[in-house]
């Protein structure tokens, strides 16, 4: 069981014949928790199935439960290259430090991640400006809605899981 605070489990794989729990559906984990699989091709790991790997067991539970929060929403405006702050189509419980994708509008290369400065309800405050413009538009044209809206979504996350390369850097 973890407890409410930050937490790092590093192994190189994880057979769970009990229980491990990261909160409980009525006291989800408001911190950061991760487990990160160092195991590497060849060597031992858990019988019939390899190695950097987080196995239950028949009889076992890996029960995870992270503080529910906002995860996706839409720009209610479009933006422009320059901009810093983000109007959504939805209050958003997103917190300094974590990080966003804003959906690209146009072309596929142009989705972008930041970090996020400050929130106030459905404003979002950005680290550093945006270098694309992002949609924020619902059309309709001749009785055809198009959403043009893009998306932003949140990409940090209370819990997670993770492998690590064998130079020791990880990845998720």
């Amino acid at each position: 069981v973890f407890d409410e605070q930050d937490l790092n489990l590093t192994a190189n794989w994880i057979l769970v014949r009990g229980q491990l729990r990261i909160g409980a559906p009525n006291w989800p984990h408001s911190h950061k928790a991760v487990i990160t699989l160092t195991g590497v091709g060849g060597e031992a790991g858990v019988p019939d199935i390899g190695s950097k790997c987080l196995v239950v067991a028949p009889g076992g539970t890996l029960d995870l439960h992270a503080e529910w929060r906002v995860t996706w929403a839409k720009l209610d405006i479009s933006v422009e290259p320059g901009a810093t702050q983000l109007l959504l189509d939805q209050p958003v419980s997103w917190r300094p430090g974590d990080q966003i994708v804003i959906g690209a509008s146009d072309d596929p290369f142009e989705a972008e991640d930041r970090f996020v400065r400050s929130v106030h309800g459905n404003f979002v405050t950005l680290s550093r400006p945006l270098l694309y413009r992002h949609g924020g538009v619902v059309e309709t044209h001749a009785q055809v809605t198009v959403d043009g809206r893009a998306d932003v979504a949140l990409l940090t996350r209370p819990i997670v899981l993770r492998g690590a390369n064998r130079l020791g850097s990880d990845f998720g």
